[in-house]
């Protein structure tokens, strides 16, 4: 799965609910009425509006439970425009539900990848590290004692553990016109 596409599509999907929330409030608010009021008769039933509000939805107004603790993106049948990597967005029946909080990794989720480090150096003196011979690295220094540079790789065999994947969020109610 690509974490950086899955990331891109909740940020997008998340800023891009939110201005739309915002310019239906704007747009929709009725003169005069106080900043706290929302003008329902503008907007239809199954509507779902983002509120920044404690104490739940106003008035007319459910909780939409479909989207808690969820990011909301956009539902079509095609996607326009690449994300970060160029890649095409995966498009999104309306309802689709997806994604996780956490994955846990394994070494199947890994790069294939090295860990350079030296090893064993060799001295005129000294040295604690048996060499055959005591030669050198070419055999042909036969007073050699090796020295082993302290060193730390990855082991393994290491226990997998979930990784937090969500990206950075703020939490707003989400509210179903009724």
């Amino acid at each position: 799965m690509d974490w950086i596409k899955v990331g891109t599509a909740a940020l997008v999907g998340g800023a891009v609910a939110a201005i739309i929330t915002a310019l239906l409030v704007i747009f929709f608010a009725k003169p005069g009425s106080g900043d706290d009021a929302v003008a329902g008769e503008a907007l239809p039933a199954g509507a779902v509006v983002a509120f920044d509000q404690e104490g739940g939805c106003p008035g007319g107004w459910t909780a939409y439970a479909k989207a808690t603790s969820r990011v909301i993106v956009g539902a079509g049948a095609s996607s326009p425009g690449n994300g970060a990597d160029g890649k095409p967005l995966t498009a999104l029946a309306s309802g689709a539900t997806g994604g996780q909080e956490s994955v846990t990794l394994t070494a199947e989720n890994l790069p294939p990848h090295t860990h350079a480090y030296n090893d064993i150096y060799y001295s005129e003196v000294g040295g604690t590290v048996t060499v055959p011979n005591n030669r050198g690295s070419n055999g042909s220094d036969s007073d050699n004692k090796g020295y082993e540079i302290n060193r730390t790789t990855l082991p393994d065999q290491q226990t997998a553990s979930a990784v937090n994947i969500q990206p950075p969020y703020i939490a707003l109610t989400y509210c179903l016109k009724g």
